[in-house]
């Protein structure tokens, strides 16, 4: 079996899920799932087994806990500044400095 698109649709898949439902954590879920039952050529049970132990395979390294380390504190911090206004009280500090639309371009890229 050639898996040139299929490797292209789980991805795709799971883009079109995460945008339209907003949550990210089951769409990769399902892509994961998706990915292991289209492996499995089409036997759920084994795609399922599949799906699984690649998961604990890549996420039992220890680089992969770091990162994983690192995402939740860089997430956590995201929530503490939206908590917190810290992104309400930026705004009118960015807003006020730069008068032109140009100007509100080249720093809402900052």
């Amino acid at each position: 079996m050639n898996y040139g698109l299929v490797s292209v649709f789980i991805p795709i898949l799971v883009i079109i899920l995460a945008a339209f439902t907003k949550r990210i954590i089951p769409s990769l879920i399902i892509g994961l799932l998706t990915g292991g039952i289209l492996f499995a050529k089409g036997n759920i049970i084994n795609g399922l087994i599949i799906a699984i132990e690649h998961l604990v395979k890549s996420l039992s390294s220890e680089d992969s806990i770091y990162i994983i380390l690192f995402l939740f504190i860089f997430g956590a911090f995201g929530e503490i500044m939206k908590v917190s206004g810290g992104i309400k009280g930026l705004l009118p500090c960015l807003t006020n400095s730069s008068k032109l639309k140009r100007g509100l371009w080249v720093q809402s890229g900052l």
